[in-house]
């Protein structure tokens, strides 16, 4: 029976002599309490001021949980009481307090006849107090000890516990919810990268465990080898906040997907998966303190293939017609690299912007190259979400390649890529993209910004009558990089996140005369349109 037990206000008094071990009650403690234990009998011995001449006597009250003291709140405070006795410390007493209806009377070989009930008459020079919170799968315990006369805190310490079966059953309560339940290893255990599981296409396998918290469940999967290539679904369900990683293929130190966004708090991965592939799935907690219950399950569905391959090369790139539908395409494997080719015959109209994006679900890397085959530009998330898009105006007319891979090799999947003309909205400080066509700013007047298209680059000049120590500094959501020059082109200062989140920002102490400012987007990161406030200050 798991019943929390109340504070009383009538308590036990035990005072301890030679012969009396809480050790001794027929309950064994596990190591990690008993070292727990020791530590907080070190604490007493060690800050107690105690000597033969001048005694100490110390009063160790029981481990409270919620406003009420559990069966463990008892035991282990007892148990410091009893160990510190044993010490035999001279001038080191200690007396314990109990409620007197405790669970150590009727649970333990101890006989409430072995203790007597008192009134407290004799002054604790010292209280040593004990509080306990619960999170997910661990018990937080925070100790001080209390100089009565001077009602001081003279020292404390904290410690953590896993709950495990022993401690859940002495925690016991009345109030726990449904998810307040230890959570045992299941009947699949043990299981490791080296022994996993091992699961078919289209299965479920349900009553696993994350269990106790940190514990991770290892399968392998297995297509058949006959066949196509094929997408496979790989989730879980419960109540369990899980998380999943699947290695390989055929190596189970690659990861190539992870994820802790499915349905509510499950996750979900989409895999594709090759002729005779074997990849490995890990199935965990979200951190070290989650443990529940769930199901894990795999859903194959038909894949006709990435219409596009082969498509791995500048020669072998698939047309991209502007304005047309996105084009549907597959990174597989996670190294895969797809390129396609863009012709504008005209530019239509002035300030007009070739704009390259991705969308989906992948984390994607996207790079634009002019007919020659020389880089232009490269973006990680310039897009929605995790996607990447390249803005630039166009001067030319011509062919363009893009080429997409995933952002760091590590995952397959799908996604679309699409091209079409933007039109271009600058700022009303424009044109000012390069030195000699830098725009003043008045010290202390902001100026409302962007960068169109991304790549942009904005120039700022000021001047100074005097010395002053200068602030220059960008406000927004935006990856902003400084540079600051002298009156001739020589480069001054840089930075690149030392303002507010990745705002950049530079203070200098400046002579009199010009300077000039340049602003951009740090690369891997710039999108269309980014806004951003630019300020100068001095002092």
């Amino acid at each position: 029976m798991k019943s929390r037990i109340g504070c009383f206000a009538i308590f036990a008094v035990l005072t301890f002599g030679p012969g009396l071990y809480a050790d001794d009650y027929g309950v064994t403690i596990p190591e990690d309490v008993s070292l727990a234990i020791d530590k907080v009998v070190k604490l007493v011995i060690d800050t107690v001021p105690h000597s033969a001449s001048e005694p100490a006597l110390v009063a160790v009250r029981s481990i409270e949980l919620e406003d009420g003291v559990p069966p463990f709140g008892e035991l282990f405070s007892f148990t410091v009481s009893t160990r510190i006795t044993t010490a035999a410390e001279p001038g080191l007493e200690v007396r314990a307090h109990l409620p007197a209806y405790s669970y150590l009377y009727g649970s333990t070989q101890m006989d409430s006849r072995n203790v007597s009930e008192g009134d407290f008459s004799a002054q604790a020079d010292y209280v040593l107090i004990g509080e306990s919170f619960e999170t997910t799968g661990m018990l937080h315990l925070l100790f001080q000890i209390i100089d009565v006369k001077k009602e001081t805190i003279i020292s404390g310490l904290e410690h953590s516990l896993l709950v495990d079966q022993w401690l859940f059953d002495l925690l016991g309560a009345d109030d726990y919810s449904e998810d307040d339940v230890y959570v045992e290893s299941d009947r699949f255990e043990p299981d490791s990268v080296d022994s996993p599981l091992e699961i078919s296409i289209d299965e479920t396998i349900t009553d696993r465990t994350i269990g106790p918290p940190g514990d991770t469940d290892w399968y392998v999967l297995r297509s058949d080898g006959a066949g196509e290539k094929m997408i496979i679904d790989v989730y879980t369900t419960g109540e369990t906040d899980t998380y999943i990683e699947v290695y390989g293929p055929d190596d189970p130190t690659v990861l190539i997907e992870e994820n802790d966004d499915g349905i509510d708090a499950n996750a979900r991965v989409r895999l594709l998966m090759g002729q005779g592939q074997t990849v490995w799935v890990s199935v965990r907690g979200y951190d070290d303190t989650t443990g529940g219950y769930y199901s894990l399950h795999t859903e194959s569905a038909s894949f006709d293939g990435d219409p596009n391959e082969p498509d791995g090369s500048m020669e072998e790139a698939t047309r991209l017609v502007l304005g047309a539908e996105p084009v549907s395409s597959y990174i597989l494997p996670s190294t895969d690299e797809d390129w396609y080719y863009i012709d504008i015959a005209e530019i239509p109209g002035e300030n007009v912007i070739l704009s390259v994006q991705t969308a989906g679900d992948l984390d994607t890397y996207l790079d634009l190259y002019d007919g020659d085959g020389i880089e232009l530009f490269s973006n990680d998330d310039g897009g929605d979400g995790e996607n990447a898009r390249i803005d630039m105006f166009l001067e030319k007319p011509g062919r363009f390649y893009a080429r997409v891979i995933h952002y760091d090799g590590t995952e397959q999947g799908e996604y679309q890529i699409l091209a079409d003309f933007t039109s271009a909205t600058p700022d009303q400080y424009e044109p000012d993209d390069s030195r000699t066509g830098a725009r003043s700013i008045d010290f202390g007047m902001p100026q409302e910004r962007n960068f169109t298209p991304s790549d942009d680059q904005d120039w700022v000049t000021f001047e100074l009558a005097e010395t002053s120590t200068v602030t220059i500094a960008t406000y927004g959501d935006v990856d902003t990089f400084l540079k600051l020059f002298d009156r001739v082109g020589n480069m001054i200062a840089e930075d690149d996140d030392s303002g507010n989140d990745y705002n950049a920002s530079i203070e200098r102490m400046l002579q009199r005369g010009k300077y000039y400012v340049r602003v951009n987007q740090v690369e891997i990161d710039s999108f269309f349109g980014a806004e951003y406030r630019l300020e100068i200050e001095k002092r």
